[in-house]
């Protein structure tokens, strides 16, 4: 079974983060990076592997987009994206996805791959639900703020010290 980092008031605090002036930055331009990727999936059936409070769920219904299905491992992360109004979500590991075969023209991720031990069983789940696409928005594990991250794990206990974060080149492998 995947572990699950974000439990308890973790999920209010990562709602929360996007509420901070860096927050709302980082909200900013990974909205922008997901629409680009998503833009042709207007209308067709989307799955959010570890959609988490729901914030991209979201914000894509309210784009116009069919409300996506949002899968997430942490109950407490599902309970907050419910108060969003979001209807599509279920509890569960991207490693065992309930799905038929080629539910969804598109799945993705947003910087949940990391948090998931088996990344290869996940996005072959991933792509065996998926007619058309799969898109993967992962934190950089050589950027800056990972490595402060990661820095920072070794003197404190944080929620990202349970992430593998990853290269482009893991990730294409």
């Amino acid at each position: 079974m995947e572990s699950n980092p974000f439990g308890g008031k973790k999920a209010i605090e990562y709602d929360n983060f996007f509420k901070t002036p860096f927050g709302r930055v980082v909200f900013e331009l990974e909205k922008e990076l997901l629409f680009l990727a998503l833009e042709e999936f207007k209308g067709k059936e989307l799955l959010e592997v570890g959609c988490g409070t729901g914030i991209w769920v979201k914000v894509l219904k309210d784009e116009g987009f069919e409300e996506p299905v949002g899968l997430d491992i942490s109950l407490d992360m599902l309970k907050v994206a419910r108060t969003k109004g979001l209807k599509k979500l279920l509890c569960g590991t991207g490693t065992e996805l309930p799905f038929k075969d080629g539910s969804f023209s598109c799945t993705y991720f947003v910087t949940s791959l990391e948090f998931i031990l088996d990344k290869r069983k996940a996005l072959l789940e991933a792509a065996r639900v998926s007619r058309e696409k799969l898109v993967i928005a992962f934190l950089n594990k050589y950027s800056l703020l990972n490595l402060f991250r990661s820095l920072r794990g070794i003197f404190k206990e944080t929620t990202y010290s349970r992430g593998s974060f990853l290269t482009k080149e893991e990730i294409l492998r």
